[in-house]
């Protein structure tokens, strides 16, 4: 089984006001469509921001709607999520990417939520959390979600334990929230949160605790930069989140960037494995776990 892993074209995107820079976005979509034909991939896992707004530029939805014929017609499948650039204005909406969706181009994952709980179905007439593909492969899907899916959940909360709660005398009520979401934590209004809480039970005290924690490889990064910059600053914070690697983070960045451009060279294992071994001999910092390498370093 072989699929390519791919997301972040934002069709449409006219950076820098530049005509050049859309057609740019257009044209590398189009070449990792045929990269992913010439490979026989035999699936292409789409995740989130096909588009880079809400509203499609046509430009934009006719090269998307171009690759992905081709990719039906060379027998690709597209499994997607919905990225935060394309999601619909409201939540009972349908976004652009549903459309595609629903034109068959490819098939759009997320669970359905009832009392703030994920439903996990299979894909079908009206979508699913996740897809079964040959081999045994099952892939699920989320979208981009945003606070609206903790403000639900709160919700569910108060409907589920309403009428359980005492209300003379008035109630201390204490809601805390925990957790890994998929945006950063300072995107919750805690203050709406308590609203809600105090229009349904009238507590003489609420209390409303963030102990949420941000989304692992949420970085934060400057669009205008070029993509070595970007590439540079997104390794390096990621190394730095990894103790083991932090204090020479700015070493192995640059050790990690020289690999992948070894890899990329189709240099051979043993060049790879030499390069990294006259590293760590040339850092005293450095170390690595003998299972990559295969033997004491």
């Amino acid at each position: 089984m072989r699929f390519m892993h791919v997301a972040d074209f934002h069709l449409g995107y006219q950076q820098y006001g530049s005509k050049e820079r859309f057609n740019d976005f257009s044209q590398v979509f189009l070449y990792i469509v045929e990269q992913a034909i010439e490979q026989q991939v035999d699936f292409v896992l789409l995740a989130g921001d096909l588009f880079e707004k809400r509203t499609v530029d046509p430009l934009a939805m006719r090269v998307a709607i171009e690759g992905f014929r081709m990719l039906r017609e060379a027998g690709v499948s597209v499994v997607a999520v919905e990225g935060n650039h394309e999601k619909a204005h409201y939540r009972d909406q349908y976004s652009w990417v549903d459309f595609l969706d629903g034109l068959g181009y490819l098939y759009l994952l997320n669970p359905r939520f009832e009392d703030g709980r994920a439903i996990l179905e299979p894909y079908g007439d009206i979508g699913g959390a996740y897809l079964d593909l040959p081999g045994g492969i099952r892939v699920y899907g989320l979208k981009y979600t945003d606070p609206n899916l903790v403000y639900d959940a709160v919700r569910a909360l108060l409907k589920r334990e309403g009428s359980g709660i005492a209300r003379d005398p008035a109630p201390v009520v204490e809601l805390t929230l925990s957790g890994v979401l998929p945006f950063s934590r300072y995107d919750l209004d805690l203050d709406y949160v308590k609203g809600l809480l105090d229009d349904a039970w009238s507590p003489l005290v609420t209390r409303v605790r963030n102990m949420t924690t941000p989304a692992e490889f949420e970085i934060a990064v400057d669009v205008e930069a070029s993509r070595p910059e970007l590439e540079r600053t997104i390794v390096r914070e990621l190394l730095e989140r990894d103790a083991r690697f932090r204090p020479a983070a700015d070493a192995w960045t640059r050790v990690a960037l020289d690999v992948k451009r070894l890899v990329l060279e189709d240099s051979t294992p043993e060049t790879v494995i030499d390069y990294l071994r006259r590293s760590i001999a040339q850092k005293p910092g450095f170390f690595l776990k003998t299972r990559f390498l295969g033997r004491g370093t």
